[in-house]
């Protein structure tokens, strides 16, 4: 059991899953700042909820 997990591994090229085109570098960068970004956005409208107002049509100076 011991020598599969050693081939398995043996058999993944690490340097391959880290050096990446500049192409590539830059859209993970871009899809990882829009999820901080949204995830932000989540989080502050979590703890920050938008007023809600209802207007009273019936009182003009409501």
């Amino acid at each position: 059991m011991r020598n599969n997990k050693i081939n398995l591994f043996s058999r993944l090229d690490v340097e391959s899953i880290f050096v990446r085109s500049k192409r590539s570098q830059t859209t993970i960068f871009i899809i990882l700042a829009l999820i901080i970004v949204v995830g932000l956005m989540i989080v502050f409208l979590l703890f920050n909820p938008p007023e809600v107002r209802v207007i009273d049509r019936n009182n003009p100076q409501g």
